[in-house]
């Protein structure tokens, strides 16, 4: 057993800490990578993109990084980062392209002002 699994298999304060600051640290700080207009193109760029593709895995099902999840917030923020540093995220794009109301609400979240989605793990969304 891996130590993350040891963590996730313990109390729910703990598991609800490792969702937050390991499984879901990709998220936030690659938006603030691309927020603060880090060269695409860029070594830096490149191998930490790679990194993530490879070992980046959502909690619902370990889904890559990149193919998303099945939160539609998560799963726009996720299509913008990956457009921006050039990602593939075509099997992304087909999944919300099929589901048009989760389409319409990334389009909310990421609307300027509209206050953004819920940050809150899997399940305890205040939506």
């Amino acid at each position: 057993m891996e130590v993350t699994d040891w963590l996730l298999d313990g109390d729910p304060a703990i598991r609800w800490q490792v969702l937050r600051d390991l499984i879901h640290a990709s998220t936030l700080p690659t938006l603030l990578l691309r927020d603060l207009g880090l060269d695409p193109a860029s070594p830096a760029a490149r191998e930490t993109i790679s990194l993530v593709a490879a070992n980046c895995r959502w909690e619902h099902d370990g889904q890559a990084f990149f193919d998303g999840e099945v939160e539609a917030c998560n799963n726009g923020r996720t299509l913008s980062i990956g457009a921006y540093f050039d990602a593939d995220v075509d099997g992304l794009v087909t999944g919300l392209l099929s589901q048009r109301p989760a389409l319409r609400r990334v389009q909310t979240c990421l609307a300027p002002k509209s206050g953004g989605c819920d940050d809150a793990p899997t399940g305890q969304s205040g939506s």
